[in-house]
């Protein structure tokens, strides 16, 4: 963000005219992506300038008085559609036959399970796809119960491993029986995996 738009958009500028300058970042980003950036991505644009303007603060190159104001604009985000519990459990039910289905290799067959376990843990969790589920490791997950509800909870350790003690995120599952039965396969597919391998080497 900072290489891609700040610097080429801000370049030969004097901290002394970034207010002016800025009046016109917006439309910058605009026309680069060649539509109205949406509000969390002009937000996350401000916290990467705010931190640069905040170290010329500190290092006595600029004046807080010079700096501009961060105007919080741009489209408001539109909610992705979910599921109904009909269209969910018609899309678990395929899957699951999907799944079960003979293939000519075997490698086919622990994929197609693996994607099933994949789309339940997800869908049971509420743990998003792509980074956060992918960081995931078993020393991440233990299981509580909530104190308020008797809901079971699932407390994360998602933070930099370079933290000394990380918070734990709890994030409620939806369906514990689902999700443990899904986890408890995820295991035993890997010491399946593990013993195969030993046996090999």
């Amino acid at each position: 963000m900072i290489n891609k738009y700040q610097i080429p958009y801000f370049a030969h500028t004097k901290l002394d005219n970034i207010r002016a300058k800025y009046e016109g970042y917006i439309k910058y980003v605009s026309d680069e992506l060649d539509r109205m950036p949406t509000q969390s991505t002009i937000a996350n644009h401000h916290a990467a300038l705010k931190l640069i303007l905040t170290e010329a603060v500190s290092r006595g190159w600029a004046s807080t008085d010079l700096l501009p104001v961060l105007k919080s604009v741009g489209k408001q985000t539109t909610r992705r559609p979910t599921f109904e519990i009909s269209e969910y459990r018609s899309l678990i039910q395929k899957l699951k036959h999907w799944s079960q289905q003979k293939s000519h290799r075997h490698k086919d067959t622990e994929i197609r399970l693996m994607l099933y376990d994949y789309v339940l843990f997800l869908a049971n969790s509420g743990i998003r796809h792509g980074r956060e589920a992918m960081e995931i490791k078993w020393s991440n997950i233990s299981f509580e119960k909530s104190q308020k509800d008797n809901m079971m909870l699932l407390p994360l350790l998602l933070q930099s491993e370079k933290a000394e003690k990380p918070p734990k995120s709890a994030v409620p599952l939806l369906s514990d029986i689902t999700t443990l039965a899904t986890l408890k396969r995820f295991l035993s597919v890997l010491k399946t995996a593990a013993h195969s391998f030993n046996q090999c080497h």
